[in-house]
């Protein structure tokens, strides 16, 4: 096995009265664990960093007990960075800073870049790790990450690191110092599922080389998909189902998230087959809303060859998320069918539908209601999705003086298809169900009526 080089940056620990946790001291000793694993799974060599309180300082000390080399990079002197990045937090981390300063500078392993402080000279401390990392991968490397799994915006510190690796086409592997989860209950009409690889997993069939997609989620597809601004105001918000921390049957969180969410992104980068399967789904319950993406070399299954199937390039992650945002906001804008399963159904029952309607208003011109009443429900369960055919039965029955029956209808419609619930919530259509519809159709209740 290669012996790996890793370039390491991420989250300083929190400092007191943080209103935002993202590396809270109390997750120390969780993320030591996780990182004295991981070395180990990729039979590490070397390690290069800086030496923060927190992330930093953390794996160079495990990098220590397991004997891999350790290189620091600072980006100004031992005794301003102590005092700027290493002291100002809790956690007592003076003392760790100065053994390990004392035990890599004796081994000649401390280079000292004078760039100053503030936010453009922690992007050239990013670069500058990343330099010295790959100087020394003959063998080759990876870059990884230690956060809380979100960027705090395009501007964040660690993401223009894992930026900057994927721009040098590093894989990136993501450490997490908080839990994996997502920490809210999914609002559909404001969530964007994600269908995509869990983990590590092959790029495709023909490459031994792991990719961490979860760094790709959160790096690249999550950011991108938050920054989409909705109508009736705020944002999207990402989801997969295993970052649900009220998930109890992952599967029945997926279903729900496939047929109710208000958009779907699908990415068919590894051909993993239960990202086929939720696209698969997605397509049979939604006529709208789904964007399908793949990175560049993934081949398009011959099924789902006339969808439009964009590309997205980690090596150029501005852009990445760029496009998807782009491609959010154009399906929000224009609601178009997308669904080839829905097109081509309502295309083959189109006309047999309109066989059953006609059927119906010629038996209403013949005084056969039932007859009519018999055509129409027949039509539904051909066309259930369209509306305007559960508005005829039910104003039928009303006229009929059937209103057990025409309230029955109202009620099964409103709790109607996914996808006319997400048409509702378009620009310019009426924020109520159909069967708030109906019943306003019906105007009166069955009490009063009768």
């Amino acid at each position: 096995m290669s012996q790996l080089v890793i370039a390491l940056a991420g989250r300083r620990v929190d400092a007191d009265g943080t209103d935002e946790p993202r590396f809270p001291l109390a997750s120390v000793p969780a993320v030591k664990e996780r990182l004295r694993k991981a070395p180990k799974d990729t039979n590490a060599r070397a390690l290069v960093c800086a030496a923060a309180c927190g992330a930093d300082l953390i794996a160079l000390d495990v990098a220590g007990e397991l004997g891999i080399r350790r290189r620091v990079v600072l980006p100004t002197s031992k005794e301003a960075f102590r005092s700027s990045s290493v002291v100002d937090r809790p956690g007592g981390w003076g003392e760790l800073f100065d053994r390990v300063m004392a035990e890599v500078e004796a081994q000649g392993d401390l280079v000292i870049q004078e760039l100053g402080t503030g936010d453009e000279a922690y992007r050239a401390g990013n670069r500058a790790i990343l330099d010295v990392a790959q100087q020394t991968m003959d063998d080759g490397g990876e870059a990884w990450i230690v956060w809380n799994g979100k960027p705090r915006g395009e501007q964040d510190i660690t993401l223009h690191f894992a930026d900057e690796a994927w721009a040098r086409r590093l894989p990136l592997r993501e450490i997490l110092t908080l839990p994996r989860s997502s920490g809210a209950q999914p609002d559909y009409e404001k969530t964007c599922f994600v269908a995509m690889p869990f983990g590590l997993k092959p790029k495709d069939e023909r490459r031994d080389r792991q990719v961490d997609f979860d760094a790709i989620y959160s790096t690249i597809i999550a950011p991108a998909i938050e920054r989409v601004e909705l109508p009736e105001g705020g944002r999207l918000r990402a989801y997969r189902t295993d970052r649900d921390p009220a998930a109890a049957l992952i599967d029945d969180d997926m279903f729900k998230g496939l047929e109710y969410s208000r958009f779907m992104f699908c990415d068919l980068t590894g051909h993993n087959i239960n990202v086929g399967l939720d696209l698969g789904v997605r397509f049979r319950s939604s006529f709208s809303g789904t964007v399908v993406f793949r990175q560049p070399g993934t081949n398009v299954p011959f099924d789902i060859a006339q969808v439009k199937v964009m590309d997205y390039d980690p090596i150029t992650p501005a852009t990445a998320r760029e496009t998807i945002t782009n491609s959010l906001r154009e399906s929000l804008q224009q609601n178009r069918v997308d669904s080839p399963v829905r097109r081509a159904l309502a295309h083959q029952r189109s006309e047999a539908v309109d066989a059953l309607l006609r059927d119906a208003e010629n038996a209403l011109r013949n005084w056969d209601p039932a007859e009519a009443r018999a055509k129409y429900s027949a039509a539904i369960k051909l066309g259930g999705d369209d509306a305007t055919i559960w508005l005829r039965l039910a104003t039928l029955e009303k006229d009929a003086g059937h209103w057990d029956e025409a309230a029955d209808a109202a009620r099964q419609r409103s709790v109607g298809s996914a996808s006319i619930r997400r048409s509702s919530m378009s620009p310019g259509y009426p924020k109520e169900t159909l069967g708030a519809s109906i019943a306003r159709l019906l105007s009166c209740d069955s009490a009063t009526a009768r």
